[in-house]
């Protein structure tokens, strides 16, 4: 059975949005299912498990430790899971998810922001930014242009992000990650760690990928139009036509797309 919700309201603050100023509500989450308001929210979780549900302005949310659910709406929101192994789900809008305790631009909630556990992050229909952090993560982008970040807290866990329909920035860090782009002109960055890296899956025609590996020992998987840069020691090309070559800069990189363009 679902614990009841309840909700403490600590105070409402003015925001300064020009002629006809909205009331923010700030909202401490005690456990169990929380919802926000119709207007903009900052949004507090407990030290347990909390079922956070954004609703439609601009929300901020802090979930603080504990296997949370996040899940954005009309938004934009920015969804911070923090600690625990935390569940997210973007709205319609362009949101920003993340693991560090400071996602909210300027948003600096109580806790340690501590930012661990194996997470599940999923993108809604806007442009999102998605970051994973310490843990075994999976990131989603969902349709639009999205950027997906890997953690910065040394090589613990591993993390998986998938791209799906749009231009998508997908860039590594200090791990070992592994990268889909999926549909779309997608640019994949390894950072460090060693990394795989698949240009080729579920790609959509007449798509042109970026792979740039980075440190470590990677391995890339690339269609024969996707420009693959040097530093990536083993990679297996699919597909017909002819080989895009490796490019060293943005600007090669951009000439390497109309070239594989004009002749595919």
């Amino acid at each position: 059975m679902r614990r009841g919700m309840r909700i403490g309201f600590i105070a409402g603050v003015a925001l300064a949005l020009g002629a006809g100023a909205a009331l923010a509500a700030s909202i401490v989450c005690v456990g169990g299912t929380c919802t926000g308001t119709d207007r903009p929210d900052r949004i507090i979780g407990s030290d347990g498990r909390d079922a956070i549900f954004a609703r439609g302005n601009r929300d901020q949310v802090s979930a603080r430790a504990g296997a949370d659910e996040l899940h954005g709406n009309g938004g934009p929101d920015d969804l911070c899971g923090e600690s625990g192994n935390d569940f997210y789900a973007a709205g319609k809008r362009s949101d920003i998810l993340s693991e560090f305790g400071t996602c909210g631009r300027d948003f600096r909630p109580a806790g340690d922001g501590v930012s661990s556990g194996d997470d599940h992050m999923e993108g809604g229909g806007g442009n999102d930014f998605i970051e994973g952090n310490d843990g075994a993560d999976v990131l989603i982008g969902g349709n639009g242009a999205d950027i997906q970040g890997s953690g910065t807290n040394g090589g613990q866990g591993y993390t998986q992000m998938y791209g799906d329909p749009g231009d998508d920035v997908l860039r590594g860090k200090e791990k070992a990650d592994g990268m889909e782009g999926e549909e779309g002109d997608d640019r994949h960055f390894g950072g460090r760690g060693n990394d795989v890296i698949d240009a080729s899956n579920d790609e959509s025609p007449g798509s042109v990928d970026l792979v740039d590996c980075g440190d470590g020992f990677d391995r890339a998987i690339a269609n024969r139009v996707d420009v693959v840069r040097p530093n990536c020691e083993r990679v297996l090309r699919r597909g017909s036509g002819p080989t895009a070559r490796a490019a060293a800069s943005d600007a090669e990189q951009d000439r390497a797309r109309s070239a594989a363009r004009a002749v595919g």
